[in-house]
């Protein structure tokens, strides 16, 4: 069962590459004076690019919903964060960008970061039970950072903007990942019970809800910026809600505690080397050019 998680997981890692490159690729020429309103969707909605990055999502969350099915949430999430990985193979495999020793550095320490905490964690247990209580104050706790973050971006420069909306729209996507595990649950009880539960109302909302919060993320700036940040906030948040919304145990003796709290830096820091590559930044693809994004001075 554990086998399956990780092999959907991964299957869900390689979509998400792809829908991100399609994504910042009609993201990148947005309107400016388009964030943060309904004509960043308006447009977005006409690009074709951006509606085959839609569908891939569709296909990355289809096997996420497999994953959940199969494993922890506290397993299956922090996963997915492979899923740069990947993005650096449609590089250099797409565009024919070389790889140098930042690239493959930064590759390293994901994997080594990413396979010690899973190793030294060992995620299990978990249930099926639902409190009400716990989701109430999560999921309001998520809403209410949102909120205030989206508010104070408006008034940052490109580069905090885009890392700060990189976070909110990772803590979006670690709650997307519960109430997603949450239907999955409601989904074995039959059709007419899923479609008639609120868990899947709720992932709807929250679902699309951070798909926006990224899109802008990424048209506010560099994948430097955005990447490390959504990443992060979606493994962590991911493993902390599994823990207090479903259960899941990880081992925590003081030896493995201290393990787990290295890789986890070793996995960060991977992701930021990887995304604050020059393979990233200058592939105009991704993130349009690096002068673009020099400054971290608020826009007039």
């Amino acid at each position: 069962m554990i086998s399956l998680a990780i092999i959907f997981a991964l299957a869900a890692a390689f979509f998400n590459a792809l829908a991100s490159v399609l994504q910042r690729r009609a993201g990148k020429e947005a309107p400016p004076d388009s964030l943060f309103t309904a004509k960043l969707l308006s447009y977005l909605l006409t690009h074709p690019i951006w509606i085959a990055g839609i569908l891939c999502q569709v296909v990355a969350f289809v096997f996420e919903a497999a994953a959940l099915s199969k494993g922890q949430l506290s397993l299956v999430e922090p996963i997915m964060t492979v899923d740069l990985l990947f993005l650096l193979a449609i590089l250099y495999f797409e565009y024919h960008v070389p790889l140098g020793t930042r690239e493959w550095s930064g590759a390293v320490a994901i994997i080594l970061g990413l396979s010690g905490f899973l190793l030294a964690a060992n995620p299990g247990g978990g249930t099926e039970m639902f409190h009400p209580g716990a989701w109430i104050v999560s999921g309001s706790l998520i809403a209410l950072i949102v909120l205030v973050s989206v508010f104070t971006a408006r008034h940052l420069g490109k580069i905090s903007r885009a890392a700060l909306l990189g976070f909110v729209a990772g803590s979006g996507f670690a709650l997307t990942g519960a109430f997603t595990k949450l239907a999955v649950i409601r989904l074995s009880e039959g059709i007419p019970a899923f479609l008639t539960g609120w868990q899947v109302y709720a992932l709807l909302l929250v679902g699309v809800s951070s798909v926006l919060l990224v899109q802008n993320a990424y048209s506010s700036g560099p994948l430097s910026a955005s990447q490390p940040a959504m990443m992060t906030a979606a493994s962590l948040g991911a493993v902390i809600l599994g823990i207090v919304l479903f259960g899941d145990v990880l081992r925590h003796t003081k030896i493995t505690l201290f393990f787990e709290a290295l890789c986890g830096v070793i996995l960060i820091t991977g992701l930021v080397i990887l995304a604050g590559s020059k393979t990233m930044l200058q592939d105009h693809s991704l993130a349009g050019e690096d002068i673009e994004y020099a400054s971290d001075s608020p826009e007039k």
